[in-house]
């Protein structure tokens, strides 16, 4: 019977960024592929929450590392960055960086005990290692995809209009509509700052933040408008 209700979820989950005949899995150092098919068997799926989790990386970092920044303040937020770390940790195992994830796991353990030395000792280089992993998906998978060569922005009236059905979707719970539009936006070429925003975004989106969604989307409206009067005036 279980095996039964396995064949109907991959029938019903289809993959987002690749076909899933002819999968090959590229060499990534770092990446333990057997690891992460345990749990996803299926190997376009499984590459495609890398795909996802290269895309959250720096939002990811950024987060823990203002919680952190934060806790030299207010040393409540330890239990912040304990929780921070673990969905860290088990975003990196679920795709087989286990190395990652042992870093993380070292982390979560000190916060929980409280041992703000040891996670002063380890915070940076967790975090450089972390990042790392945003060039050696690139290199090995996210620029191989045709859907990652981004448009240039000709008119940002098509951000803005993007923006404003993502934020009608958000407010709804509309995951369709969400998804749907937050796929559009990522398929532009934005300035950094933008970039930046839209990564975080994304992420908002997939944990259907409402609250946070609305007044990010505001700020990247904001520039998104600024960044139009500007090209007006080339």
């Amino acid at each position: 019977m279980l095996f039964d209700v396995e064949e109907e979820e991959e029938k019903k989950i289809e993959p987002k960024y690749f076909e899933k005949q002819e999968i090959k899995l590229p060499m990534i150092d770092g990446i333990d592929w057997s690891y992460g098919l345990m749990h996803l068997p299926i190997k376009a799926l499984l590459l495609d929450m890398v795909v996802d989790f290269g895309k959250v990386i720096h939002v990811e970092a950024d987060a823990l590392n203002e919680i952190y920044l934060g806790m030299k303040e207010d040393i409540m937020l330890l239990d912040q960055y304990r929780i921070r770390v673990h969905s860290m940790e088990n975003s990196a195992n679920f795709i087989g960086a286990t190395v990652l994830g042992g870093m993380a796991k070292i982390l979560e353990n000190a916060a929980r005990d409280g041992d703000i030395e040891r996670i002063d000792v380890l915070h940076d280089i967790f975090l450089q290692e972390w990042r790392s992993y945003k060039m050696k998906l690139s290199e090995a998978i996210l620029d191989g995809q045709p859907e990652n060569k981004k448009q240039r922005i000709e008119d940002y009236t098509i951000i803005l209009a993007y923006l404003e059905l993502l934020r009608a979707a958000l407010e709804e719970l509309d995951i369709d509509e969400m998804d749907e539009n937050m796929a559009k936006l990522e398929e532009y070429d934005y300035p950094e700052s933008m970039q930046r925003n839209i990564e975080k975004l994304s992420v908002l989106v997939m944990n259907m933040d409402r609250e946070q969604g609305s007044i990010l989307i505001q700020e990247l409206i904001k520039q998104a408008k600024e960044n139009a009067e500007w090209r007006d005036e080339e």
